[in-house]
Order: C-alpha cells, then sequence, then structure tokens
C-alpha cells in the first residue's frame, strides 16, 4: 500500500503518522508468527478514554477526567508521597515474584502485605511457562485483598498470556501448569473458558490502567484506542471473558500484543504517536511489558518505560527489578 499516494500531501503529519501506526498494529496481528498470533480475533466496536487528576483520595477511588479532545478515562488518584511500584512479566515463577515484591517493600517472609497505601502494579503475564501458576495466582488474590486493609492496592493487569488461556491457547503452558488449576472435574481449559469461574475472576480485573499521570498496559496504547474508549475496551475485555462477547475486540487485542514502543529503539514516528497518545490522555508515560528487556529502560524521551526483564527462570532471570514512581518521579530498583 503506497500510503504517500493514499494520504493528500497537505494531510497533517501526525494523521499521517496515525495511519502508519494503524497499519503497523494491524500487521503485527495479521503477520505475527503462528506461535505468537492469538486465536480467533476479530475487530469489535468500542468507543474512547484519558484524563489526570492528582486530588489525594483513596487508591480505590476512579475519577472519569480526560485530555483535550478525548474522552473521560477513569483513574486513580495518588497522594503526595504514595509509592506505586511496577513489575513485569513473571510468567510462572512464584520466586521471581516474591523477589520483585520484597524489592518493592511490599511483603515480608511470610508473604504477607506491608506496603501501607502503597499500589502494585503488574503489567501482565503472569500465567503460563512456569510451574509456579497456580502459586502466583494465589498469591496475588491474598495480596489484593490484604492491600485493601491498609489503603493500598495490587493490580494485576491482563496480558496476552492470560487471555490466551481464555482463548483455549495452551501451548505456553508446562504439564504441572495444566493439572494445577484442575478443581472440582474442571479441566484448566474449562475454568479459563468464556464465563468459567477463573475467567470470570479475569474479567474483573483490567487490560489498562491509568494512575496518576502514568498509563500501565501490556504492549501498548495508540490514539486509535484511546479516541475509542479506554474504559471501554476495558468493558470489551470483561465481556469477552464473561461469555458475553463472541470474539475479542481487535483494539483489545492490540493492547495486548503490540510492541512498537519496547521493541528496539522505536522510531521517530512511533514515538510522535506516543506523544500524541499521552497528550489526549494528559498523562506523561506509559509502562509496558511483553517483550523482555535486559534492565527496566526508558525510550521515546522517558514517554516509554519497557519493564519486561524476563523475571522468570524460563528466561534466565538476572534478579528482581522494579520500576517505582513517587510524587511522579521514576526510579529503578534492582
Amino acid at each position: 500500500m503506497n500510503l504517500s499516494a493514499a494520504c493528500p500531501t497537505k494531510t497533517p503529519r501526525l494523521l499521517r503518522t496515525t495511519l502508519l501506526i494503524a497499519l503497523w498494529a494491524w500487521l503485527a496481528v495479521a503477520c505475527s508468527r503462528p506461535e505468537d498470533r492469538p486465536r480467533g480475533q476479530e475487530p469489535g466496536t468500542l468507543r474512547p478514554g484519558s484524563g489526570h487528576t492528582q486530588e489525594t483520595t483513596p487508591v480505590a477511588a476512579e475519577k472519569p477526567t480526560s485530555g483535550p479532545g478525548a474522552p473521560a478515562v477513569k483513574r486513580i488518584s495518588v497522594k503526595p508521597g504514595q509509592v506505586v511500584t511496577a513489575i513485569g512479566d513473571i510468567h510462572g515463577d512464584l520466586t521471581a515474584l516474591r523477589g520483585a515484591l520484597k524489592l518493592a517493600s511490599a511483603i515480608d517472609e511470610k508473604d504477607q502485605w506491608i506496603g501501607g497505601d502503597g499500589i502494585v502494579v503488574l503489567t501482565g503475564d503472569y500465567l503460563d511457562r512456569g510451574d509456579d501458576e497456580k502459586a502466583i495466582w494465589d498469591l496475588l488474590l491474598a495480596l489484593q485483598g490484604q492491600g485493601e486493609t491498609t489503603g493500598g492496592a495490587v493490580f494485576p493487569l491482563i496480558g496476552n498470556h492470560e487471555m490466551l488461556n481464555a482463548q483455549g491457547d495452551f501451548d505456553s503452558v508446562s504439564m504441572r501448569g495444566k493439572l494445577a488449576f484442575n478443581e472440582k472435574g474442571l479441566t484448566r481449559r474449562q475454568l479459563f473458558a468464556p464465563g468459567g469461574r477463573l475467567a470470570l475472576l479475569l474479567a474483573t480485573r483490567k487490560v489498562t490502567l491509568v494512575i496518576g499521570r502514568t498509563v500501565f498496559v501490556h504492549g501498548g496504547i495508540t490514539t486509535t484506542q484511546v479516541r475509542r474508549g479506554l474504559d471501554e475496551l476495558n468493558l470489551a475485555a470483561a465481556g469477552f471473558l464473561e461469555g458475553k462477547r463472541p470474539s475479542l475486540d481487535f483494539d483489545v487485542n492490540t493492547m495486548l500484543w503490540m510492541r512498537h514502543y519496547s521493541n528496539g529503539v522505536p522510531s521517530a514516528e512511533i514515538c510522535e504517536e506516543l506523544a500524541a497518545t499521552l497528550r489526549l490522555l494528559d498523562a506523561d508515560r506509559m509502562v509496558v511489558g511483553h517483550t523482555p528487556q535486559r534492565t527496566i529502560n526508558a525510550a521515546c524521551d522517558g514517554r516509554a518505560w519497557r519493564i519486561d526483564v524476563g523475571l522468570s527462570r524460563h528466561y534466565g532471570s538476572n534478579g528482581p527489578e522494579v520500576l517505582v514512581i513517587k510524587d511522579n518521579r521514576v526510579k529503578v530498583l534492582r
């Protein structure tokens, strides 16, 4: 396709960039390797999201706000001094999760929450590959409950591997993992199938979350998804997991699988698209996982933070690493 011919010469550069990004997002799914490609995906329908507020409200409070030219998106406000910690892909390694949580001063030696009013976000892919998935699942559920009692929060986001389980794709599950979730005569496939007990629990989690001035997502977000609506896309993902939608929305799928911001050094066009996306969301940065890095690092002038450092033994982990945001300042703990 000749994009220069398709777009008039007077078309603003940002529009041309947006069209390129949309095409790349489509190609990322259509041309992905068979073993990486999600199954049964079709485009769907939905709407937009964005915003920012710096009020000192409780962690659980979500306020709809918006940047210029975008619909409101619910976001979680942060108080002065409140710590937000982001953890990348765990992939079934309980030791890696414990190490990251301890590094963040979120748990003690007995796996009990000591994070106070801190917020912990996992950017997805805690399932698959390793043998400890069930223990990780149970620990995260326990910490979610414990965190709430102290004004804190734990948010395990949905990654592409969580969604693959709901789509019946278990190619990345270990033999022990396939057996670990079996209960009351139901198999892992039945439990994670849309409408199944574990799929319904996944449906309570989000694909993307905005906390303060930071956007968290597994793969990435472009202006296309923002204009459709992040809140609506979270609802679309939940609808699929609840068995109310026949297939996963294309834009939700893009947010789980895209690698534009996490692959190597992003081009100027990609960084421009990211900047436009963050302007619509009235946010300063996007934190993504999905693509293994040697260490947590930033791209696009600090607008993209890539935190998948292969924490799991499956990737030969070099030890825990987490991203910490406090008073809108970012640092890496190792």
